[in-house]
């Protein structure tokens, strides 16, 4: 069954029951990293329930995921990064597991793109979208 947030946004969920892709997903988070635990293969960034909501897919791989991170590509995002998603959520942040070579490539500060599990539900709690043109749609 697709829904009107699914059929504009596409999401992880769609993804998981095989009606999309990663390719056709169209929204995703961009979430500055707060904090970058090396020893732990974590990345604390602000991007929590109250931007993706607590919906979660289990993944075959990972267990219990709340988003996928992809690779920032001009305006945009390109794809998934291999061994990075979100293992928990707060209110107000997230935790991104990562490979220690992909930490590597972050500082504090910089931004992390996160695939929604459930685009109806993060749609639903931003007020604007930025599109990959640059334009704010309020």
């Amino acid at each position: 069954e697709i829904r009107p947030g699914n059929f504009v946004f596409y999401d992880l969920m769609q993804v998981q029951i095989g009606a999309s892709d990663f390719d056709h997903i169209a929204v995703a988070m961009a979430c500055p990293g707060v904090a970058i635990h090396e020893s732990r293969n974590e990345i604390v960034v602000y991007g929590g329930g109250v931007h993706l909501s607590k919906d979660r897919l289990e993944d075959e791989e990972f267990g219990t995921i709340y988003g996928r991170v992809v690779e920032p590509e001009g305006g945009g995002w390109g794809k998934v990064v291999p061994g990075m998603y979100i293992r928990s959520l707060s209110q107000e942040h997230g935790v991104v597991v990562a490979p220690p070579e992909e930490i590597a490539k972050y500082e504090i500060g910089d931004y992390l793109v996160v695939l929604p599990v459930h685009s109806c539900m993060s749609a639903d709690l931003l007020r604007k979208y930025l599109t990959t043109e640059g334009k704010w749609i309020e």
